[in-house]
Parts: C-alpha cells; sequence; structure tokens
C-alpha cells in the first residue's frame, strides 16, 4: 500500500511538470547587443515572474494557460511587452531587444559597484568616456582629455613637457596628486612614496575607456578615493586580426610613433602587442627676465611598449596577463655641466594579472600587480658662485592583491571582497661635488575588507546602494641617515617609529527613477587619503625650505554629501546638474616647527591640522540635434575654504591653492564617415598659490581644435592645434606654458 501511494505521488509530480509550460530567453540592448542583466521578466496579473542573469538570460515555468502578456522592465529602457499563448507543456524561447530612453544608458562602468552596471543604475555621479571620444577630442596626453570633464581640474601648465601632471576632482588643491584615486583597470596606480600617478606613461591609443566616478569612493577603493576614482580602462585582446600604425610630428621638433597589432594564436589564447616613442626638442619656459647662461629648454624622450595575453579557459572562466615598460626623461630647463642638465628620468615596469570566473550568478575576480618605478633625477646649480651637484635615486615599489565578487539574486546584487597592497621607498641624494649621501627608507602596508549590497524596489524604480569598508594600514621599517656630521639634517639619522592606524568608509545612495525621462539621486560618502612615504620618511629641502620626516600622520578624511539630477528627452539632450557640500578633516599641512636651519630658516613639519569645507556645483549639458552633431557644455562651481587651522588661525577662511572657483568647458563636434571637426574652449579661473591668498595665478580661456579625415577606408589624417590662440598661459609660479602647438598624426589601421 505504501508502495503504491508513492507511486501515485509520482505520477502526479510528472503531469504536474509536463502540464506546466516554459518561457525562456535573452534581453540585449538595441544599441549595441549587450545584455541586460537583473532584468525583471513577469506574466502580467499574476505572481509568476524572474530577472536576467549577468549574461541576460531568463527562464520561467507556468501553468497557465491561454494568451497572456509577458512584460519586462529595467530602468533606462522602455518597458516591453509581449503577448504569449500558453499551452500545458509547450517550451518557447524568446530573444528581446529593448530601446534606451535614457541618453547614453547603454554604457556600462565597473568603477561604482566594482561589477559591471550601466551607468544609470548607480545612485552617483559617474561620466564614461568611450574611445571614439577619446580618439576625437583635441588633446595631447590623457588626462588633456579630463580638461572637458565637469568637476575636474587638470594641472599641467607645460603642456606635453610636464613633468608632474596633477588631476584633482571636486574642490581638492590641485597641488597634491593623492587625493585623486587614479585605476588602470581597477588597479591603483597612485605611488605609495608620493601619491603621484604618471600620467605621462598611458598612450591614449591602448585605452578602450575611462570611468570617473565623481565623490568619495573609498567605501570600494580605499585609500587616496577623496574626491572619487579615474578608472582607466585599457583595451584588451580580440580573436579579430587586427592592427594600426601612426606616426607624428609637430611644433617644437616634436615627433613620435606608435603600432599596436592583436589577434589569436590559438582558439582560447589571444595577444596583443603595443609600442610607442615621443621626442621633442622643447622650448624655454621661463619670462625673458629670468633667463640667464644656464638657462635650457624644457625637453623629452619617452619610449615603451606592452605585452597583454587573454587565455580562455572555457566560456567562463580567462585570464588576462599584462607587461607595461616606461623609460621616459624629461627636461627641467637648467643645463650647467651635466649632459641633459637638470632633467628627470622614470623607469617603470609593470606587470598585472586579472582572472575572473562565473559560477551561474556569482562572478570572482581576483587581480594581482607588482610596478617597480626607478627614479632618477639629476640637480645642479650655482650657490653664491659655487656649483654643487647631487643624483636623485629612488627605487619605488607598489604591489598587491585585490579580491572582488559579485552575487545577483532576485533579492539584489552584494558586491564583497578585499585588497592588500604594500608600497615602499628606498632612496637617496649622491652628491658628487661633496661627501654627503642622505638616504631614506620606508613601507606602508594595507589591507581592507568591504561590502556593498545593492536593491532595487517600487517595481525597479528605487535603486539603492549601500557600502562599507574597513582599512587597517601600517608604517613600518622607517629610516633616514645624513653620513657628514656637518649636514644640516645629520642630527635627525636614525630609525623613524613605526605608526598603525585604521579607517572606516561608509556609503549610501538612493536613486529615483520618474515616469518621465527624470531621476533624481543622493548620496552620502566619506573617502580617506593616506600620508604619503616622503611626508612620512623623508627629512630634506621641498618648495617652502626645509621639511622634517612625521611618521605619526594619520589619514586625511573627508565627509561627503550630494544630490543630482538626471533629464533626458527624445535621446537628443540630458541634462544633469549636481551639488555637494564636503567637509575634510585632519587634512595635512606643513606646519612651522619654531626650530631654524642655520639660525634663519625655518624648519617646517607635515601636520594634521586642518579642516576645509567645499561648497561647489556642477551642470553637464549634451546635445545631439542630429546625425553626427554634439554640443557638450558643462560648468563647475568650487567653494573650498579652510576652516580651521589650530597652528595658522590666520588662515582660516582662505581659498585652498590650485583650486579655481568657477570652471567652463565646451566642445561642439561634427562627424561623418570620411571627416570629422571637433573645437574644444576651456575657461578656468585665477588659482591662488600661496595659503595666505597673497598670490594668485591669472583666470584664462584655451581654445584647442582637432580635425580628421579618413582616406582609403584604412588611412587617417588628423590635424590637432592646441592653444590657438597662443596664450603664454602659466599654472605655477613663473614658469609659461609652451603657447600655440601643431600636431599632425597620420594613421593606418586593418
Amino acid at each position: 500500500m505504501r508502495y503504491q501511494k508513492i507511486i501515485i505521488i509520482l505520477v502526479l509530480i510528472n503531469c504536474i511538470i509536463y502540464t506546466q509550460s516554459v518561457i525562456s530567453g535573452t534581453v540585449q540592448s538595441t544599441t549595441n547587443n549587450l545584455p541586460i542583466q537583473n532584468c525583471n521578466v513577469s506574466i502580467k496579473n499574476s505572481n509568476i515572474g524572474t530577472i536576467t542573469d549577468m549574461d541576460g538570460k531568463f527562464s520561467l515555468s507556468t501553468d497557465l494557460t491561454g494568451e497572456h502578456i509577458l512584460i519586462i522592465s529595467h530602468i533606462g529602457f522602455d518597458k516591453f511587452e509581449r503577448e504569449v499563448e500558453l499551452i500545458d507543456g509547450s517550451v518557447q524561447n524568446i530573444n528581446i531587444v529593448m530601446q534606451p530612453i535614457v541618453l547614453d544608458g547603454e554604457l556600462v562602468t565597473v568603477s561604482a559597484a566594482k561589477s559591471v552596471r550601466r551607468i544609470y543604475e548607480t545612485p552617483g555621479r559617474i561620466d564614461v568616456l568611450i574611445k571614439d571620444y577619446l580618439a576625437n577630442m583635441p588633446a595631447q596626453s590623457l588626462d588633456d582629455l579630463l580638461n572637458y570633464t565637469a568637476g575636474i581640474n587638470v594641472h599641467r601648465t607645460s603642456g606635453i613637457f610636464e613633468i608632474r601632471p596633477v588631476v584633482t576632482l571636486r574642490g581638492l588643491s590641485g597641488d597634491e596628486p593623492g587625493r585623486t584615486l587614479i585605476l588602470l583597470d581597477g588597479i591603483p596606480i597612485n605611488k605609495a612614496d608620493t601619491g603621484v600617478a604618471n600620467w605621462n606613461q598611458i598612450n591614449i591609443d591602448a585605452v578602450e575607456r575611462i570611468e570617473i566616478y565623481r565623490g568619495s569612493g573609498s567605501a570600494l577603493h580605499g585609500n587616496g578615493a577623496l574626491g572619487g576614482t579615474i578608472n582607466i580602462i585599457s583595451s584588451v585582446p580580440t580573436k579579430d586580426f587586427s592592427g594600426r600604425i601612426k606616426a607624428a610630428a609637430g611644433t617644437y621638433n616634436t615627433y613620435g610613433f606608435d603600432f599596436n597589432i592583436n589577434g589569436s594564436i590559438t582558439d582560447n589564447l589571444l595577444l596583443n602587442i603595443g609600442a610607442v616613442y615621443k621626442n621633442s626638442g622643447g622650448y624655454i619656459d621661463q619670462p625673458d627676465s629670468l633667463q640667464d647662461e644656464n638657462t635650457a629648454p624644457l625637453f623629452l624622450e619617452e619610449e615603451g611598449f606592452t605585452i597583454s595575453t587573454n587565455y580562455y579557459f572555457d566560456s567562463d572562466a580567462n585570464l588576462i596577463l599584462t607587461y607595461d615598460y616606461f623609460n621616459g626623461i624629461r627636461g627641467e630647463g637648467v643645463k650647467i655641466q651635466q649632459k641633459n642638465g637638470n632633467s628627470r628620468q622614470f623607469t617603470t615596469n609593470a606587470m598585472r594579472g586579472i582572472f575572473k570566473k562565473k559560477f551561474g550568478l556569482l562572478e570572482l575576480d581576483l587581480s594581482g600587480y607588482w610596478r617597480l618605478e626607478d627614479y632618477f633625477r639629476i640637480d645642479e646649480r650655482y650657490r653664491r658662485g659655487v656649483y654643487s651637484h647631487f643624483n636623485v635615486e629612488s627605487d619605488r615599489i607598489d604591489k598587491g592583491l585585490i579580491f572582488n565578487s559579485s552575487l545577483i539574486s532576485i533579492l539584489g546584487s552584494l558586491t564583497f571582497g578585499g585588497e592588500l597592497k604594500q608600497g615602499s621607498v628606498d632612496g637617496g641624494d649622491y652628491y658628487t661635488t661633496s661627501p654627503d649621501i642622505i638616504v631614506n627608507r620606508g613601507k606602508l602596508l594595507s589591507g581592507a575588507a568591504y561590502l556593498q549590497y545593492e536593491l532595487s524596489m517600487l517595481d525597479n524604480q528605487m535603486k539603492i546602494a549601500s557600502s562599507l569598508r574597513l582599512d587597517g594600514v601600517k608604517f613600518y621599517d622607517g629610516y633616514f641617515d645624513a653620513n657628514v656630521e656637518d649636514n644640516e639634517f645629520h642630527d635627525y639619522s636614525g630609525k623613524i617609529d613605526d605608526n598603525y592606524w585604521q579607517s572606516v568608509s561608509p556609503r549610501i545612495g538612493i536613486r529615483y527613477f520618474f515616469d518621465n525621462g527624470i531621476s533624481l539621486y543622493s548620496a552620502y560618502s566619506r573617502g580617506f587619503r593616506a600620508a604619503s612615504l616622503d611626508d612620512l620618511c623623508r627629512t630634506g629641502w621641498m618648495r617652502l625650505g626645509p621639511k622634517l620626516a612625521n611618521p605619526e600622520l594619520g589619514p586625511e578624511t573627508l565627509d561627503n554629501i550630494e544630490i543630482g539630477l538626471d533629464w533626458s528627452a527624445l535621446n537628443s539632450i540630458k541634462i544633469s546638474p549636481t551639488a555637494y557640500y564636503s567637509k575634510g578633516s585632519d587634512f595635512i599641512y606643513y606646519v612651522d616647527t619654531s626650530e631654524l636651519l642655520w639660525g634663519r630658516r625655518p624648519i617646517y613639519k607635515s601636520e594634521n591640522v586642518t579642516a576645509v569645507i567645499i561648497k561647489g556645483f556642477e551642470i553637464d549639458l549634451l546635445f545631439r540635434p542630429f546625425g553626427g552633431i554634439a554640443w557638450l557644455l558643462n560648468y563647475t562651481y568650487n567653494d573650498s575654504k579652510i576652516s580651521t587651522f589650530t597652528e595658522a588661525p590666520e588662515l582660516e577662511g582662505n581659498y585652498l591653492i590650485y583650486s579655481p572657483l568657477n570652471q567652463i568647458n565646451s566642445v561642439l563636434s561634427f562627424s561623418s564617415n570620411f571627416i570629422s571637426a571637433n573645437i574644444g574652449i576651456s575657461y578656468k579661473d585665477k588659482q591662488f598659490i600661496s595659503d595666505d591668498n597673497l598670490e594668485e595665478l591669472n583666470g584664462y580661456i584655451i581654445y584647442d581644435c582637432q580635425l580628421s579625415a579618413k582616406m582609403f577606408n584604412n588611412f587617417k589624417l588628423t590635424l590637432d592645434v592646441h592653444n590657438i590662440s597662443d596664450e603664454r598661459i602659466t599654472e605655477h609660479l613663473e614658469r609659461l606654458a609652451p603657447g600655440r602647438m601643431f600636431i599632425l598624426n597620420t594613421s593606418y589601421a586593418w
């Protein structure tokens, strides 16, 4: 009897399964056929539904019969409805293509959530600059391209000859590189020693896209993301065999070339190889009144190559390995006895690997990197008729591991992971005109864990994202030594104390979508920045004068509140205003120690002594009236002031240095199958260059343009004109920009 019951139950189950209908399929975007994940798929007037996976696939079963309406919905896309006839036991496969309703809504980003998201899904302000945009903008370097983005301040006085270009976000001092985190394929490239990211070593033509996340990003990315992150996504090997050769020549005897070749070695192994070379005789950046017999032109010579492989274990797992080499030397405008005069050389060897694996709805990423910068500087000068010369030699190593996982389910998206990284410096000043040797060493180790949960509510009209990250940072193995007893810094020689601290970085954001092309978001976030090894372990000379190492420095923090709106219509216009308020604590400033060098020169030390208040507003306008025409306009207002300075209260209320109050950018573009033209206008307000706000640089307007023509399908000729009006502007006291520059490029692609 018992067995009979079991048989009856099995038969009933079989009948139920047999009579169910199955609907499955794939959901894609109309413009680029990208799969759309996290779509709601449901049968109208029922509680039957599911969501699409990371490949845009779905499957649902139902015992309903007859004619019903299948509904597919997703934020930023027109709701899709299809009538389906459900028959017992039937199996239907439906491929669905959805139309974006948000301008550029199909663009994706990985920076905001550490996994692929479309830009409108994130409750924050994100810009994605795609490859076509990068190729057609009037710019001579990668950071130049960012000049036309709201909220960004690019500090590059000497144009292509600049030794240390600095890019900062949202009103943070344009002379401090460590307060904006720069990523290359999700891997930090700011050096632990100085906080600087070497923009000069990144080849524009090797970049697939740039993701700019404005607002504190430490909740996912950690150290340095006070004002946000800039993630540079490089081109990866693909199966299609392709290549490019480009040559360039221009003003100041500038010339160069680069090439790239890409394709498959086997069915599973793909290869990408690229190389670049650039040389320029340079220009004199000093006003006539400051030139003497030792004044020399700035110059540059640089070379580099990249080898990248992409191996597919199967359709759900691949490994990307990349090796980068760069060697660049740049003159500083003074030449006395040394062949290259005062100059700096950066030789970088870097390796990174990214492993990706999917397990159904779970995606795992593991990244590892190692980067060695061999820094060499020549410094020669006359002081009171006495010649002195020393070389700075420094090995800067940054390495780390990043683990990230993302799980998407009907309950929401969960991202979690961890990071372990170490930065070190081993450097010294080696004199040839005296027996002095001054060395400094130190290491910075950090470990972190983070978690982010994203939830859609109200039939996908509301998106909520919350993140939390915990970082532990340790400074150790610090050492300083000045070997000669009568050296001004000899008394500070010896081991430097260790230091350890923690930082908690939360973030929460909400975006709500209305039915008329409008979405509104609001977010709170906290960012932090660790002190550089240069401040922690190097005693010596800097811009203000002599300074002492301070191993007790803690992190700077910035709390940010913002609200933004996006409105788009007819797929031709988009307006995005954003307002924000930021409060910074424990900002690092140089403080007079009350000690005197030689009885007359004040000695300084970095301290966590100031608080800052930043009030800002940004608005972006993108207008595409008809095919081939686009107009980009943006305005940035940043009121960045010192609110508290315990050691120097007279500076309270002053503006941060190198932080303009107003910036306006505009680009008008036309493109067709054969020709394109782009005209860019950039205005930057005056900037203070001293904390007392007594010295300032004048505001300026720069006009740039680019003209290009395609010939015989594979050839392209491009003319870039930078600074059309030939203004000898300055963004650094007593240093002039190169003025008007022409660069002619010719390329052949296959």
